[in-house]
C-alpha cells in the first residue's frame, strides 16, 4: 500500500511540503484482523528531502494521522484495544492475547481512551448511592458536593443490628460484671432483638418482651434500643430515641444527614 495523502509529505519539523524524493522504505504496522483471519499490512513509504533552508531536519519519511512516525501499530488497532477494556470490560492481558500486542501497549491505549471519558464534562448528578464507607463519602463530597448521598437500606439495618448487639454485650458486662451466658434472659432472646416487630410471631414477641421487662436496667436498655432500631424513622432521621444507643446514633445520623 502507498498513500496519496499530500499531508504525508509535509515535514514534521517545519511543515513545509517536500518536492524531492530521497528514497523509499517498507514498514509492516500491525492492524485489526479481517474477520478470523490475520491481516498483513505493508506500507511502501517514501523518504523526502526537506529543502527549507532554516529547517534542521534534512529528510523524513511519510506519516499520516492513522500511522504516525515510528508507530508499530495503526491508530485504529490502538483505539480498538483501548475500547475493548473501556467498553467491553475485557482485561488488559486478554486483549493483548487476542490482538497479539504487548501488555504495555494495550495499557497505554486504555489510558488514552479512558482519558476521553474522564475528562468529558459530567451531567449534573443529583443523587448518588454508595456503600457506607467514610472514604467513599469524602470522595463524593469533594467531587460532587451538591449531590445527595444515599445508602442501601440493607447496610443501614446491618449496621444498626451490629450496634444493638454491641449494646447488649456492653450492658450485660456493666450490669452483671461478666460476659453473657446462655442462661441470661437477654442472651436467650438475642436473635429476636435483631428482627422487626412484623417479623416476630406473637409468641416470640411476648417471650422477648416479658423476658426483658423483668430484667431492670438491662431489659429497659435493650427494649429501648430495639424500639429505636426497628422504627423506620430512626434510620432516616436520627430520632432522639437513639440516645441509649449512642454508637448507633453516631453512625446513622451522619449518613442520614444531607
Amino acid at each position: 500500500m502507498a498513500t496519496a495523502d499530500d499531508r504525508a509529505r509535509a515535514c514534521p519539523e517545519c511543515g513545509v511540503f517536500a518536492t524531492r524524493v530521497k528514497g523509499s522504505a517498507t514498514t509492516r504496522p500491525g492492524d485489526l484482523p479481517y474477520g478470523e483471519s490475520g491481516l498483513e499490512f505493508r506500507w511502501h513509504k517514501r523518504r523526502w528531502w526537506c529543502r527549507e533552508p532554516g529547517c534542521p531536519r534534512r529528510s523524513f519519511t511519510e506519516q499520516i494521522p492513522q500511522i504516525p512516525a515510528g508507530a508499530r501499530i495503526t491508530m485504529r488497532l490502538r483505539s480498538a484495544a483501548g475500547r475493548r477494556i473501556r467498553d467491553a470490560a475485557s482485561t488488559v492481558i486478554q486483549t493483548a492475547r487476542d490482538l497479539h500486542l504487548s501488555w504495555p501497549t494495550v495499557m497505554d491505549a486504555f489510558r488514552t481512551v479512558a482519558h476521553e471519558v474522564t475528562q468529558a464534562p459530567l451531567p449534573e448528578v443529583k443523587v448518588l448511592g454508595i456503600d457506607m464507607s467514610t472514604t467513599y463519602r469524602a470522595a463524593v463530597r469533594t467531587g460532587l458536593p451538591h449531590a445527595t448521598v444515599v445508602v442501601d437500606h440493607f447496610h443501614v439495618v446491618q449496621l444498626a443490628n451490629k450496634m444493638l448487639s454491641t449494646v447488649r454485650r456492653r450492658t450485660t458486662a456493666e450490669t452483671r460484671g461478666r460476659r453473657g451466658r446462655a442462661s441470661d434472659p437477654e442472651w436467650k432472646v438475642r436473635r429476636h432483638l435483631l428482627r422487626n416487630r412484623a417479623d416476630l410471631t406473637e409468641e416470640h414477641f411476648a417471650t422477648m418482651w416479658t423476658a426483658l421487662l423483668g430484667e431492670g436496667r438491662i431489659g429497659q436498655t435493650l427494649l429501648t434500643t430495639w424500639i429505636a432500631n426497628t422504627t423506620p424513622t430512626s434510620h432516616s432521621t436520627g430520632s432522639n430515641t437513639l440516645i441509649l444507643c449512642k454508637p448507633l446514633a453516631f453512625k446513622v445520623r451522619p449518613w442520614s444527614a444531607r
